[in-house]
C-alpha cells in the first residue's frame, strides 16, 4: 500500500491546514474543531506563514543570516556520506576533503543548508496553546550517516559510514550546535513588517466600526510580497 501524502494524512485526521510554495500551515485537532475559540492561534498562523516563506527566501536562497554575513562552510575536517545521502544530494562520491568541497560540487542553485534539500521541504507552521504558532521543521529524511572504524583481521583502521534517517527538525538544531546559527531566526524588519501589518488590521477593524476609512500599511517595499499575504490571510478569518 502507498504511503499517504502528509495532505491526505491530516486530512483523514480532521485538521485543518493549507500549503504555501511547499510551506504547510495546519492547525491542531483541537483547534481545526472550534477554530473560532483558538482565534488568536489562527491569527497567528496566518500571520507567521508568510513571514515563514520570507525567511525561507533570505536564508536559503539569498544567503543572507539574521545574524550577520554567512562565513561559509569549514574546510578543516574531511566528509564521509552514506552512498544513501551520496545519492540524494546528486554527488559523484562519498569522500569530500572538506564541508565547503562537498558543497560547493552540489546541483542546488547555490542554496544555503540545502544538500539534499529536503529539510526545506518539510518546513511547516503550526497552531501552538490558544494563541500562538510556530515555524519548525517536520517528519525525517536521510542524514549524512554516521561514520565508525572498522579494524581489519590485518590490523589496518578503516572508515564506514552507516546510513541514517534524522529528524529534519535535528537537521536545523544540528546547525546551530556546529555553527551557532539559527536559520529560523527573523530579522528585527521582518518582525517589524509583521507588527506593522497586525496592527493595521486591527486598527482597519476600530475604523469601521467606527466609519472611519482606513489608512495605508507603512510596510517597507522589501517584504510587500509578505505584507499582502498576510493582509490575504487575516482578512480570510
Amino acid at each position: 500500500m502507498a504511503r499517504l501524502t502528509r495532505s491526505e494524512r491530516l486530512g483523514k485526521q480532521g485538521i485543518v491546514f493549507f500549503e504555501v510554495d511547499g510551506v504547510l500551515a495546519r492547525l491542531t485537532k483541537a483547534q481545526s474543531a472550534a477554530p473560532s475559540k483558538f482565534a488568536n492561534a489562527v491569527e497567528a498562523v496566518s500571520v507567521m506563514t508568510p513571514l515563514a516563506l520570507q525567511m525561507r527566501k533570505r536564508v536559503r536562497d539569498e544567503r543572507k543570516l539574521a545574524s550577520g554575513v554567512w562565513g561559509g562552510y569549514g574546510r578543516r575536517a574531511s566528509v564521509l556520506l552514506s552512498e544513501q545521502y551520496a545519492t540524494a544530494a546528486g554527488l559523484s562520491r562519498k569522500y569530500w576533503p572538506h564541508s565547503a568541497a562537498m558543497h560547493g560540487n552540489l546541483k542546488n542553485g547555490n542554496k544555503l543548508f540545502s544538500v539534499t534539500g529536503k529539510m526545506w521541504e518539510s518546513m511547516q507552521v503550526r497552531g501552538m496553546r490558544q494563541d500562538r504558532a510556530v515555524i519548525d521543521f517536520q517528519g525525517s529524511s536521510v542524514g549524512r550517516g554516521v561514520v565508525v572504524k572498522r579494524r581489519t583481521v590485518k590490523g589496518v583502521v578503516t572508515l564506514k559510514n552507516v546510513p541514517e534517517t534524522v529528524r529534519n527538525q535535528s537537521k536545523a538544531n544540528s546547525i546551530f550546535s556546529r555553527s551557532k546559527i539559527n536559520i529560523l531566526e527573523p530579522t528585527d524588519q521582518e518582525l517589524e513588517a509583521c507588527a506593522v501589518e497586525v496592527i493595521m488590521y486591527s486598527k482597519q477593524g476600530l475604523e469601521a466600526t467606527w466609519g472611519a476609512v482606513p489608512s495605508g500599511s507603512s510596510t517597507p517595499a522589501a517584504f510587500s510580497e509578505m505584507a499582502a499575504m498576510i493582509r490575504a490571510n487575516l482578512s480570510k478569518g
